[in-house]
């Protein structure tokens, strides 16, 4: 089978079309499906030009098989990729911005020592960049409180914005029982985090601020149980973690942005 649509909103000349496919037979079935998204300035209720245009392509792909009577796998994709989106009212626009997430689900049922075994894996990547440069601020000003100080400077004095963000892990659970009656699992997950962020803004004696370069990697073991009695739920549980962290500070010069001034007014 198949989905096909297509939207269009006069105002900011914004138009979404998206197709999606799908099939499978009695073990296995898949999915994929794409959209775009364009649109450009739009205009306020007073008539005021609003610069807030984008470029938005999305993938989504999921594919389920039944191995036997009793397991399955399934792998699920998706892709957002942003490209010339203007961030009205803040400091800088969006270059591009692209996130890919992928998924893994295992499932094993009706085993001598379990009920279920569900194992559920992930990984996800956003990274992007932006600047100033291109924001429309020369010839007709429509940035607000942004133009006194950005009028001010060259385009070779404008800020670029880089940043980059990983995130995967798993979680498996083995669980004894069905939902609806007494039900106890027990299992283990993980959790491990990536991200930097760096600003540079040749404007300030300072140019180069962020967040540094840091990790975080969380390991969990954990049980549950869950019993009905009469018209009440029974719920208990116990978790052990064991976190650790770590940030750098190479290549960022300050832990966070300067502030600036136009006159009286501060803008972070």
């Amino acid at each position: 089978g198949g989905r096909t649509a297509l939207t269009y909103d006069t105002n900011g000349e914004q138009w979404y079309g998206t197709q999606t496919i799908w099939g499978g037979s009695s073990d296995q079935g898949y999915r994929i499906g794409y959209g775009h998204r364009v649109g450009s300035d739009y205009q306020t209720g007073a008539d005021v030009d609003v610069a807030a245009g984008y470029n938005i392509r999305d993938w989504n792909f999921a594919y389920g098989l039944d191995l036997s009577p009793n397991s399955s796998v399934e792998f699920g994709y998706i892709r957002n990729d942003l490209t010339d989106v203007e961030m009205p009212s803040q400091y800088n626009d969006i270059d591009f911005l692209v996130t890919d997430g992928f998924t893994l689900r295992y499932v094993l049922e009706d085993q001598c020592y379990f009920d279920r075994l569900k194992v559920d894996s992930w990984y996800n990547q956003s990274r992007f960049a932006g600047t100033l440069r291109h924001k429309p601020i020369f010839g007709q000003n429509r940035e607000g409180p942004l133009d006194p100080f950005i009028s001010s400077l060259s385009k070779t004095d404008f800020s670029e914005t880089f940043g980059d963000n990983h995130s995967t892990g798993y979680r498996a659970v083995m669980s004894w029982g069905c939902a609806g009656d007494a039900l106890a699992a027990v299992g283990t997950d993980f959790t491990f985090l990536k991200q930097e962020y760096l600003s540079t803004d040749p404007a300030f004696s300072d140019p180069e601020f962020g967040l540094p370069r840091s990790s975080h990697a969380d390991t969990g073991l954990f049980a549950d149980a869950v019993a009905p009695l009469g018209c009440w739920t029974l719920k208990t549980g116990a978790r052990l973690d064991w976190v650790a962290t770590q940030a750098s500070q190479a290549g960022v010069g300050t832990l966070f942005p300067p502030v600036m001034t136009t006159g009286s007014d501060p803008l972070a």
